[in-house]
């Protein structure tokens, strides 16, 4: 092999090139493997001690492992030696994947394919009676795959067709006026011999934008999701799209909860209850299906925030300051809260008080510290809950040490439950496409509070206004996804003097244009005295004062709020809003 044929092998990004050629989707460190049916992603991309960059699959049915050259032989069907014969000199040609094999017909394709062809789905053109894409569903040592091939000239290739891919079912679809929308091509089978049209788009949940939706314009549409949050929210993807249609069609939305179905259970579950019933009486099942299902349209946004708010279920958890939580109703689901000040300012303190408070309430939280280990952040817990500083002072430890044992004792099983909740930095410093990914994680496990503290500690890179608003970006979907909130704790931007405000923060500005909530909170060195809105007014001293920079979800845009930071607690006492200093 010559020494442009090796050196490509040591370019990360020409792996990774090849990798999305083949279909591979690549977000952070985690790849969903091209190679089969890859839900969660069980891909990862390495550097061997040979300083090759090569791609691995740890699913058991996969288990691929290989270089650029064993990605491509892979995904044309041909042998690395026989890859490696048409390899040209070292230029960006080679980052592009070489010409797939075509094979004369279905059948070839699959004699090539590893485990048992259980179905075959073939999506035909209405126009011209050709297979634009055929969805292979394989079973291997128990576990299944899908396959995608597509019509190339007289012949078939393996992978996906041209975006945008056509949908399930289009002959049926071109003579109906109602339609039902289902994830997968199973569904549409189950529901055709009791007279339902139906139609899915190909590869799954969350690939919705690369369908042509166009021949759904102008229909009566009901769509029906799989029983999990994913499915939920790939037909909630769905209406978005098909919504700006013209004609546009009238969309209905069957709630997964009103079918009294388990976990992740779809169209052909809830049929599999009406087994040796009449067509008649599916028919009229099916019916009230229809007709609980629920109107979709540009107002129904609006309606779910007002609905969700009368049942509970869209609420802002409290901070422990009651005046804090009424001015910003920051932690409302889906939103991002920024916690910035200068050093020394006490704000993980103040973070770490309110976590404890959100812990004890019963609220599932998680929260990064990029600074320090977990045994740090739960001795500083332990003082704050014991409302002794004094237990933080080593000299003060070692001269008391009978207390610091009771205190310890009394708050053991606290500590041992909220230190599960704090993930701490490992040995080498993390960027932010880790954290997106821990994020988005915490979201999945059902976290309600996440924090990250400071996220300005992450590692820096070439161009760190684009990491900062990819992170962002990732993790504010992920959390409205979930319905969790997310706080990061921030620092002023470097060469600020005095001024507090928005373009004050440090980071690009990503941070203050996708967050819901700012505050930042000033330390002064000496008691100040305020006066503090009431009825009546009264006179405090404060050493501490949280300014709401933005609240967009509450009213206390531009105020500040007087605290005291009492150090022999390390606690904060919260005094109201002030409305003049003394």
């Amino acid at each position: 092999m010559g020494t442009a044929t090796d050196a490509i092998r040591y370019d990360r990004s020409a792996l990774i090139d090849e990798l999305k050629a083949v279909g591979a989707q690549i977000k952070g460190p985690m790849v969903k493997c091209p190679f089969h049916d890859d839900n969660t992603p069980s891909g990862s991309i390495y550097q061997g001690k040979d300083k090759v960059w090569r791609f691995k699959c740890h699913a058991a049915s996969c288990s691929f492992c290989g270089d650029i050259y064993d990605i491509r032989a892979k995904a044309t069907g041909q042998s690395v030696a026989d890859v490696l014969k048409i390899s040209r000199p070292l230029t960006r040609e080679l980052h592009r994947p070489a010409e797939p094999r075509v094979y004369g017909d279905v059948e070839q394709i699959e004699s090539q394919l590893p485990g048992r062809i259980e179905s075959r789905f073939f999506y035909t053109n209405p126009e011209t009676g050709r297979h634009d894409l055929v969805v292979l569903r394989i079973v291997e040592g128990g576990k299944k795959s899908f396959r995608q091939l597509h019509a190339v000239g007289n012949g078939y290739v393996m992978g996906s067709p041209p975006k945008p891919w056509p949908l399930y079912n289009r002959t049926r679809l071109m003579k109906a006026g109602f339609v039902v929308v289902v994830e997968g091509e199973k569904c549409v089978h189950a529901l055709q011999p009791i007279g339902v049209v139906a139609t899915t788009s190909p590869a799954g949940a969350g690939k919705a934008e690369f369908a042509d939706w166009t021949p759904l314009a102008g229909k009566l549409v009901y769509l029906w999701p799989d029983n999990d949050i994913t499915g939920i929210n790939h037909m909630k993807q769905v209406a978005g799209l098909i919504e700006r249609l013209e004609p546009a069609p009238e969309i209905y939305f069957i709630e997964p909860s009103d079918l009294d179905l388990a976990e992740k259970a779809d169209a052909v579950d809830w049929l599999s209850k009406f087994n040796g019933s009449s067509k008649m009486l599916k028919q009229g099942a099916l019916v009230k299906v229809f007709d609980r299902a629920k109107p979709v349209g540009a107002s129904r946004d609006v309606q779910s925030l007002i609905e969700d708010t009368i049942s509970g279920r869209r609420i802002a958890v409290e901070w422990p300051w009651r005046v804090v939580s009424r001015l910003t109703k920051a932690l409302l689901p889906g939103t991002v809260t920024l916690l910035c000040g200068d050093p020394g300012s006490t704000k993980s303190f103040f973070l770490l008080e309110a976590l404890a408070y959100w812990y004890e309430q019963g609220i599932k939280i998680a929260v990064f510290e990029l600074e320090e280990d977990r045994g740090y952040h739960l001795y500083r817990t332990l003082a704050q809950r014991q409302e002794k500083g004094d237990l933080f002072n080593p000299d003060w430890v070692k001269d008391n040490p009978e207390f610091s044992r009771k205190a310890f004792f009394e708050h053991r099983e606290f500590l041992n439950g909220f230190g599960r909740c704090i993930y701490q930095a490992p040995d080498k410093q993390i960027d932010l496409e880790f954290l997106a990914g821990w994020v988005e994680d915490r979201a999945k496990d059902g976290c309600r509070i996440i924090a990250v503290d400071p996220v300005t500690a992450a590692a820096s890179v070439e161009r760190p206004w684009v990491a900062d608003s990819q992170f962002m970006m990732a993790a504010k979907a992920a959390i409205r996804q979930h319905d969790t909130s997310l706080i990061l704790v921030t620092h002023p931007r470097k060469g600020r003097k005095t001024a507090i405000g928005l373009d004050e923060l440090a980071g690009g500005a990503a941070y203050q244009r996708f967050s819901q909530t700012v505050m930042w909170l000033e330390r002064f060195k000496k008691l100040k005295t305020v006066i503090i809105a009431g009825e009546p007014r009264f006179t405090s001293q404060i050493n501490r004062c949280l300014r709401l920079i933005k609240t967009r979800n509450g009213q206390g845009h531009g105020l500040r709020l007087g605290f005291i930071f009492h150090g022999e607690s390390l606690r904060f006492a919260e005094q109201g809003v002030i409305v003049e200093d003394d």
